[in-house]
């Protein structure tokens, strides 16, 4: 037997010592000690590699296991079908054993046994037999054990290794070094660390495993980086599912069928698998323990193990699984189990043929709103029922707020249908609540009124069912219909917000002061308790209270109540309340001058798109978006951003959508285009009745314009039209705009005094943009009236304001007219980094110096997660998507240590 019996080899990663302890065993048996060894572990550990580096030095014969009786045992010794074997057992044994002593005698024997758990039992007690008959010869027997079959087989091998003086070598998971070795090895480059870090999480150290992940990840062109371990995860789990199939295909029926039924029914529920598998409970039980322990690749809680386990699934034919689930349902539902656990099984069905199973997934649909399984159980029922008008009122209501598009169509087709007041006033209201924030949902105008009309007008007795949805319609046609309505009473809607009703009604009134600029206060304590308590679930109310706190100079106020309606809009997984929130805030946040911030809240509204079932194509944002990549110096981005709102139907009569394509005629110096814009902006505010100086201030854009064209008479007639509004709304604000305008269009002293005054106003407000704008207008008349040093104090003052907001094209502004001025001052250069937060930046740092994220929790003394919050963050504020991309932005060690 060679002193060499055990080869490591180029190709075997992190077995040294397995195979240590194998040539240790060789030693002993050439020294005329017979020995076992049983090499034992889960599939893909590599038993396998190990008995392949047994060197070729004396006699080496191999075999796989096979349960034919004394397959086994023929295949390792060579013997064919022309060796015959006693009958009697004994008589076999002993034949067998003399062909092996014979090759012992003749140079030490080495019996490599793979698959030893697929072995017959007849060969079993031979290799037993053989090695009490040979333990003083130079005999040495290698089994490779498998840990997840579905019998304990080591009970079978108790004699085998009684009788061989056994040692069992159970092959660990490799570490993640190992992995970044194997790594290096098959896809031929050193691993990023996070690479290797999850390439080890996702195969859990087992060989074959990350062999065939690391082939995934070559077959798709994938690159052992960053980019490729987001990759991994996604690829791990189709892998895991395949393992499992391997697993299960080997095991025995009864075994088999109690995995199928866990993973229907998604439960270890002994009493429950036991009936649908048709299986004694003890049965079941001990398959459960198998099932766990060992058939179902890596660990976690069972409903990860129930998640992979459903793989065994895909193994059956469609006709077997709609069987298998329409079984479950019945059991599910003779237990008495919850509605949506039955539903589960349902809705996986082609057909529901028998009454029982509509009833109980309208049941199931009432359990919540806009969650996707509620979704599912509605809209099955609408398919299977073409008449059914509840089901789909029911649907679209729960749409409103995840899908308005789908939700619409469905409310058009049953209006015609429901005649039953109420009923019909839930349709009516559900339209209208889409057409507020929807483009190109615009029912008849009829509709409103129609609905309230046969609904009553409340002078007599009506339940508080009634009462609400008149109040829900009163306020919503006082919205869509702003002249007044022959069918609403003469008096203003008089409720104290106790309801989301009543609190619909008061963000009506809140937005109608608001459109016809009557006055801020009213307006605001409209909106504050329109917020005091939970809202209607159509999706726009806490967001129309907010714009209506904003405008009336109320910013702090604004920014709490568009954080509430999109923590509710995530608490009811409700993606367009989330846009239209979202969309709010940055819009908000831009109007304010917080550029930096303004920017987030677009990216988190399109990373809502992204992942909503309407799409990319949606296009809520993009005004906004627009606006704040303007205020950026991204004036090319700014185009782009209005091309592709105009492209996917934002009309091009949108307010904002105006102004912001006149921001950008503007700065391309085609200024007609730009009063153009402006002055369209302003005929149709006036169409709709809207008459606030501050909302959409085209009047304060186009009288710039205008002075700046020569034409001064038509600016100051803006000027004086605009203040007439101002006085009316009454917010600093809107009085700093007015002087503003004028300081803008006059000239001298006068001019002076009124920039002066505007700045004045808006020291210590939330209106930084508007500061930052009036203090280079005042800026720019006193240079105007020769007084550069004054001039030079607030054009400085205008780019800090503009600068610590992120508002670097007014920042450039101020700072060339600066420079022009005669003041010193570098080039205002928008450095994305200066968004960061202290520990941001920190962490920041530590990966572009090419640390993982576990070394960078290491060195901060922090959670890993917390490493990847911080991550998340710092590459969505500076708008990279890998480790790579961040190095050039901390060069030479750029990036402050955290303070």
């Amino acid at each position: 037997m060679s002193r060499h019996l055990t080869e490591a080899g180029p190709g075997l990663v992190g077995r040294s010592a397995e195979l240590a302890a194998l040539a240790a065993s060789g030693t002993a048996a050439r020294a005329g000690s017979a020995r076992l060894v049983i090499v034992r572990g889960p599939s893909g550990i590599g038993k396998t590699a190990v008995l392949g580096r047994i060197g070729d030095e004396g006699t080496v014969l191999r075999a796989s296991g096979d349960r034919a009786p004394y397959a086994t045992a023929r295949s390792l010794l060579g013997l064919g079908p022309g060796h015959p074997l006693p009958d009697d057992e004994h008589r076999a044994l002993r034949e067998l054993s003399r062909v092996a002593l014979d090759l012992v005698r003749e140079a030490p024997l080495v019996l490599v046994l793979d698959n030893a758990d697929s072995c017959d039992d007849k060969s079993l007690r031979w290799l037993e037999f053989l090695l009490r008959r040979g333990a003083e010869l130079p005999l040495l027997v290698v089994l490779a054990e498998c840990a997840d079959g579905p019998v304990p087989y080591d009970r079978r091998l108790a004699g085998v290794a009684a009788a061989g003086r056994a040692r069992v070598i159970e092959p660990a998971p490799l570490g993640q070094a190992e992995v970044a070795e194997v790594i290096r090895r098959e896809l031929h480059r050193s691993p990023a660390p996070d690479f290797a870090l999850a390439c080890a999480k996702a195969s859990e150290g087992n060989p074959r495993f990350l062999l065939r992940l690391l082939g995934a990840v070559r077959e798709q062109g994938g690159r052992p980086d960053e980019a490729g371990a987001l990759r991994v995860a996604e690829l791990s789990r189709g892998l895991v599912r395949v393992a499992v199939r391997e697993r299960l295909a080997r095991w025995p029926e009864p075994l088999r069928r109690v995995a199928c039924a866990a993973a229907v029914l998604k439960a270890f529920d002994a009493d429950l698998v036991s009936s649908l598998a048709a299986l004694p409970v003890p049965a079941v039980v001990a398959a459960f323990d198998l099932l766990k322990g060992y058939a179902v690749p890596g660990s976690g809680d069972e409903d990860r193990r129930l998640d992979v386990l459903s793989a065994v699934l895909d193994e059956l034919g469609e006709d077997e699984r709609a069987d298998l689930r329409r079984r479950a349902a019945r059991i599910l539902n003779d237990a008495g189990a919850p509605p949506w656990r039955v539903a589960d099984q349902l809705l996986a069905l082609d057909t529901l043929d028998e009454p029982w199973m509509r009833e109980l997934l309208a049941r199931a649909g009432g359990f919540g709103w806009n969650s996707g399984f509620v979704l599912r159980c509605l809209a099955r029922l609408v398919e299977t029922d073409a008449e059914g008008t509840d089901e789909r009122i029911d649907l679209a209501a729960a749409l409103v707020e995840v899908d308005p598009w789908r939700a619409a169509p469905l409310l058009e087709e049953v209006l015609p249908r429901v005649m039953e007041p109420h009923a019909r006033a839930v349709v009516a209201e559900l339209l209208a609540a889409i057409s507020l924030t929807v483009p190109g949902v615009r029912p008849r105008p009829a509709v409103l009124s129609e609905a309230l009309v046969a609904l009553g007008t409340g002078d007599g007795a009506e339940t508080a069912e009634e009462f609400e949805a008149r109040v829900r319609l009163e306020a919503l046609v006082r919205l869509r219909q702003p002249a007044p309505a022959a069918v609403l009473r003469e008096r203003p809607l008089d409720v104290p917000g106790d309801t989301p009703a009543e609190r619909q009604a008061l963000v009506a009134q809140a937005l109608l002061a608001t459109m016809r600029g009557t006055s801020a206060t009213i307006a605001a304590d409209l909106a504050r308790r329109a917020l005091s308590g939970p809202q209607p679930r159509t999706g726009w109310t806490a967001s129309a209270a907010s714009v209506v706190l904003f405008l009336a100079d109320e910013f702090d106020e604004a920014i709490a109540g568009v954080g509430k309606a999109h923590r509710g809009g995530v608490r009811r997984r409700a993606p367009w309340t989330e846009l239209l929130a979202l969309t709010t805030k940055a819009w908000i946040l831009a109007s304010a001058g917080e550029i930096t911030e303004a920017a987030l809240a677009v990216t988190d509204a399109v990373e809502v798109t992204d992942r909503a079932p309407w799409g990319a194509e949606v296009t809520l944002h993009r005004p906004v978006q627009a606006l704040v990549l303007f205020n950026q110096g991204d004036v090319d981005g700014a185009e782009e951003a209005l091309e592709a709102a105009h492209r996917h139907g934002v009309s091009p009569d949108e307010h904002y959508f105006l102004l912001a394509k006149s921001a950008v005629a503007w700065f391309r110096q085609d200024l007609d285009t730009a009063l153009a814009c402006a002055l369209r902006c302003g005929e149709l505010l006036d169409e709709g009745g809207i008459r606030n100086p501050v909302y959409a201030p085209w009047w304060l854009h186009a009288a710039s314009l205008l002075a700046r064209m020569g034409r001064a008479g038509e600016a100051a007639a803006l000027v004086e039209r605009g203040e007439e509004l101002a006085k009316r709304w009454g917010t600093a604000r809107a009085s700093a705009l007015v002087l503003m305008a004028k300081g803008t269009v006059i000239r001298g002293p006068q001019a002076l005094d009124a920039l002066t005054e505007a700045t004045e106003l808006l020291t210590g407000t939330a209106a930084k943009s508007d500061h930052a704008r009036a203090e280079a207008l005042l800026g720019m008349a006193l240079l105007r009236a020769e007084d550069p040093v004054a001039a030079r104090e607030h054009l400085r003052r205008s780019v800090d304001l503009s600068v610590q907001r992120g508002g670097w094209a007014s920042a450039k502004t101020a700072r060339d007219l600066l420079v022009a001025a005669g003041g010193r001052m570098s080039r205002v250069v928008g450095d994305r980094v200066d968004l960061l937060t202290g520990r941001e930046r920190k962490v920041a740092g530590i990966v572009a110096r090419g640390a993982s994220n576990a070394e960078i929790a290491d060195e901060l003394s922090i959670s890993l997660r917390t490493v990847e919050l911080h991550l998340t963050s710092v590459y969505r504020k500076l708008g990279v998507v890998s480790r790579a991309e961040l190095a050039p932005l901390f060069e030479s060690g750029r990036a402050p240590a955290e303070g």
